[in-house]
């Protein structure tokens, strides 16, 4: 369905762009939304008349499947309460929502009763046409079940990737860095942030000072913290418990699920059965003995 140029398009167009997951996995987040930008401009030069300025384009660059995790599409949806907003530019109908039925019914309703339009690269939305209505909750919904299809095929290739000994993070723990081997990743020992994680080891094991007591020391040395943040007892404590430093590979020892509070569902992060916490052998080195690491755990668990 193309524009017909009839008045309904005159006033304010808003340019939505978010990546997706089934968008190219090696391409960053500021490139997919380049290309999609140009896509959508080139689509409004030609189906307006002009240009969308900068000042009516959002850009979600943050992972999320709600509309209550996505800052941007919650600032498009409140826009559209202006009666100057004519209409919504996006690369499809998903990029707005991959959301669970009521996140659905929200896109919906606040572009029917806004009489605001949804301008893909394929077709022309108005949501007050009950037949186009039908049409675009059909492309969310697909949308939502191949988010569901494509979480689950991660999950189990992160699984497989972890029983190979690979470390799937983005973020290496204290002491390594993280390299690429072939498709894979793993971890590669940094040896000056090494030798600080086995004094942690030694001071907490051999000489029983408290995770408080080695944050204040390291503090005192002048250590520089993981994140460039100084030292503290959560810290040091976070270290004594990773399985990383004695050479393996953990996966979804925490895990964010929904739950339903006072009326609301959020999302919380929860410790999984011991079960469904998969522990394997890692392909990378060790950087503390077994010796440590048992002497710290038995104190822990005392």
């Amino acid at each position: 369905m193309k524009f017909d140029h009839s008045p309904q398009l005159e006033g304010i167009w808003i340019m939505y762009l978010r990546k997706s997951r089934q968008d190219n996995p090696e391409e960053t987040v500021e490139e997919v939304l380049s290309k999609h930008e140009a896509m959508l401009q080139d689509h409004a030069e030609r189906e307006l008349g002009h240009r969308i300025e900068e000042c009516n384009i959002y850009r979600e660059v943050v992972s999320g499947e709600s509309i209550a995790e996505r800052v941007e599409i919650q600032k498009v949806l409140a826009r559209l309460e202006d009666p100057n907003v004519a209409g919504v530019l996006v690369r499809d109908a998903s990029r707005l929502s991959r959301g669970d039925l009521s996140d659905c019914a929200r896109i919906i309703d606040n572009f029917r009763f806004t009489k605001t339009l949804i301008s893909t690269m394929m077709m022309t939305y108005d949501l007050n046409n009950k037949m186009e209505r039908k049409f675009f909750q059909d492309e969310l919904l697909r949308g939502r079940d191949y988010y569901e299809y494509v979480r689950d095929t991660l999950h189990r290739g992160r699984i497989a990737a972890v029983k190979r000994g690979c470390y799937i993070g983005s973020t290496p723990p204290y002491g390594f860095k993280r390299i690429k081997i072939g498709k894979d990743h793993t971890l590669e020992p940094l040896e000056d942030q090494a030798e600080i994680v086995r004094m942690i080891f030694d001071l907490y094991g051999k000489e029983r000072m408290t995770p408080y007591e080695i944050a204040c020391r390291l503090i005192e040395m002048g250590v520089p913290g993981p994140t460039e943040i100084p030292w503290d007892k959560n810290r040091v404590r976070f270290i004594l418990h990773n399985v990383h430093y004695i050479g393996k590979v953990i996966y979804n020892q925490r895990v964010s699920t929904p739950v339903m509070i006072d009326g609301q569902v959020v999302k919380k992060e929860i410790v999984p059965p011991p079960e469904e916490i998969i522990v394997a052998e890692g392909i990378h080195p060790a950087i503390i003995s077994a010796e440590a690491w048992k002497l710290a755990q038995e104190r822990i668990e005392s």
